[in-house]
């Protein structure tokens, strides 16, 4: 068996509300067979009463096989070896032909209604996994698979709408917000001809797109595609209990035929396969098949809520044992949404700088652009003007008629030229007035976020390209500025070379080198796609607040991880004792099993429980 094939095949993608209405339907029927068994064994009935009574338990057991069989013997066809299936289907298929052979030959009693139990149990078991993995699957991206857009079919696009497909531009030009997958916070002027990409949309006029692809296979649901498979890797942790199910199936399969041959010695063969059968049926490992891996997804939903995105088992054990913390500075702990703007009135303008205001406020107030609302601070308190008419100018920007003092004045707002920062052009009548400079701010909260990692005795680290005054924005001590991508890497070796467990925090190619040496990454949602394959750990919504519970979450995940597992082996192991022993009846170790399987999975739910305080609950939308 590969050792990344996950020794539980129970974890499929979800089956729907027909599966749970199956469970329901053999939950009902598992009662029942629970009450015939009961009637058998609790009261004097005579031979021709037990046998239509043990019989009908058949019958329910069998319809509880036909509701719910299929995906287990699937599932243990799948795994091809050792598996929790396995054992389970043995479990089943022994109680079924004991049963059978008990029946007809009139001696020893009955397991019909275990072997319902025991399938009732790994059913529920693989439900609710799937339900955990399915809360933080459907969370990853915005997906656009169902939108049934077909490669050549052209699309209208409306402004604010997403793109159903990457396609072509055919007619229209708009300024695209693609954010998502390109990490450039500004949206960009796109025309007939340029290509655009799945989940990006337009923000000021429609377009006509072709589609060169189907929804399917967009770039976006590519990328969805991939943290799919990301997230179905297993941690350390999780891979222990697959491999100690590796040893453990063997173990149980030998204790219960030495169970049997030894009591055989002594007793009929009916007494001797009851306590055999009472060693299989109470050691079936849910703890480590079901319980485990639900862990890890509940830790992983319940770390979504707070907007952080953990795409595999893995990487949520490596978050546990981080003691150090790198951060990049430049869009990692800045803001690339949240600008300050600055204006600068050129020499021309005569006008004076609050006529200037007012017409630049009466003209952007009128728009919902993303650059409007970050040049609101600038006209704050100033009344505006009399506005006549507004016009778009699709991937550029707007022009308006402004009546300000009884004089008309057309005014031109546009994206600047200036590359190598973001600016708006501000032109009066045709004539150039003012630039607004568009500079970064400030992650909210990260005076908070700070001093929240430092009271749980994290080491704190700033890398960044800067220069040292522009660092020295960031209240942390440990300061290296003007870090090539190679310092960085070197950086981080160190903090490895010295035994350091690095969480590393960046969103440009030049922290990935960095960002793969450390003992775990973490990125933004405006990062490059490029940097987002080597993180770990994606921030969904840029606020670090989240980050000292996402590091709480993660230890106490892990610790409960590792509890679960050693408790779920002891109990297994001392219940296959006594069951050797003869004091459990089949019925009575199944019943235990159950109660012990539905403890483990609640152990497991209780991460969903782990507190987290009104400001750390940042959700997105």
């Amino acid at each position: 068996m590969n050792p990344t094939t996950p020794v539980c095949a129970c974890f499929e993608p979800r089956s729907g509300s027909g599966a749970w209405w199956r469970l329901g339907s053999a939950a009902f029927l598992a009662v029942n067979a629970m009450v015939l068994g009961l009637a058998v064994n609790g009261s004097e009935v005579t031979a021709s009463e037990r046998f239509a009574l043990e019989s009908a338990t058949g019958l329910i057991s069998l319809g509880i096989a036909v509701l719910l069989g299929g995906e287990l013997v699937t599932a243990a066809w799948r795994a091809r070896g050792l598996s929790l299936e396995l054992l389970f289907l043995s479990g089943i298929a022994a109680s079924f032909t004991a049963s059978l052979l008990s029946l007809f030959q009139g001696i020893g009693g009955t397991y019909f209604d275990v072997a319902g139990l025991l399938l009732l149990v790994y059913s529920l078991g693989r439900e609710v996994g799937r339900y955990g993995q399915e809360r933080v699957l459907s969370e990853l991206t915005v997906s656009i698979a169902n939108s049934g857009v077909q490669k050549g079919d052209t699309v209208q696009v409306l402004p604010g709408q997403p793109i159903p497909a990457d396609g072509l531009i055919l007619r229209g030009t708009a300024l695209v917000q693609d954010t998502n997958l390109t990490g450039e916070s500004f949206a960009r002027p796109m025309q007939e001809g340029d290509l655009v990409r799945a989940g990006s949309f337009p923000l000021d006029a429609s377009i006509w797109i072709e589609a060169t692809a189907t929804a399917a296979d967009s770039e976006i649901e590519k990328v969805r595609a991939l943290m799919v498979e990301r997230l179905a890797r297993p941690g350390r942790t999780l891979e222990l209990a697959q491999r100690a199910l590796r040893w453990f199936i063997p173990t149980v399969t030998a204790a219960t035929l030495g169970t049997f041959f030894w009591h055989w010695q002594a007793n009929p063969w009916p007494v001797a396969l009851s306590h055999a059968m009472s060693v299989l049926v109470i050691a079936c490992p849910c703890a480590l098949g079901f319980a485990a891996p639900l862990t890890v997804w509940s830790a992983m939903a319940r770390l979504r809520q707070t907007g952080i995105l953990c795409r595999s088992g893995e990487a949520l054990e490596r978050l546990a044992d981080v003691d150090t913390v790198v951060f990049d500075k430049t869009g990692t702990l800045s803001a690339p949404e949240a600008y300050a703007a600055t204006l600068e009135v050129d020499a021309s303008w005569t006008g004076g700088r609050d006529r200037l205001l007012r017409l630049l406020s009466t003209a952007e107030q009128a728009s919902a652009h993303p650059i409007a609302r970050a040049m609101a601070p600038l006209w704050e308190g100033v009344a505006p003007a009399e506005l006549e008419s507004i016009r778009l100018l699709p991937g550029r920007g707007l022009s308006a008629a402004v009546i300000d003092g009884g004089k008309p004045f057309l005014v031109e707002v546009t994206l600047g030229a200036d590359p190598s920062r973001h600016s708006v052009e501000v032109r009066v009548n045709g004539r150039a007035a003012a630039t607004v400079y568009l500079d970064e701010s400030l992650r909210p909260a990260l005076d908070e976020t700070l001093d929240g990692l430092t009271t749980d005795r994290l080491r704190l680290v700033l890398a960044t390209g800067d220069g040292a005054a522009r660092a020295a924005v960031i209240p942390i001590a440990d300061q290296h500025s003007r870090q090539t991508p190679q310092e960085k890497l070197a950086l981080v070796d160190g903090l490895n070379a010295a035994g350091h467990r690095v969480l590393f925090l960046g969103d440009g190619l030049n922290d990935g080198p960095a960002m793969a040496a450390s003992h775990v990454g973490m990125t933004v949602a405006t990062a490059s796609p490029a940097i987002q394959e080597v993180a770990s750990l994606l921030n969904l919504n840029g606020d670090w607040r989240a980050l000292p519970v996402t590091l709480r979450i993660a230890r106490q995940a892990v610790g409960a991880l590792r509890r679960n597992i050693a408790v779920a082996l002891g109990y297994n192991l001392v219940g296959m004792a006594i069951a050797a022993a003869g004091w459990l009846s089949p019925v009575t170790a199944a019943l235990l099993m159950t109660v012990s399987s539905i403890t483990v999975v609640l152990m497991a739910l209780n991460v969903l429980n782990i507190e987290v305080t009104g400001e750390e609950r940042v959700l997105v939308d």
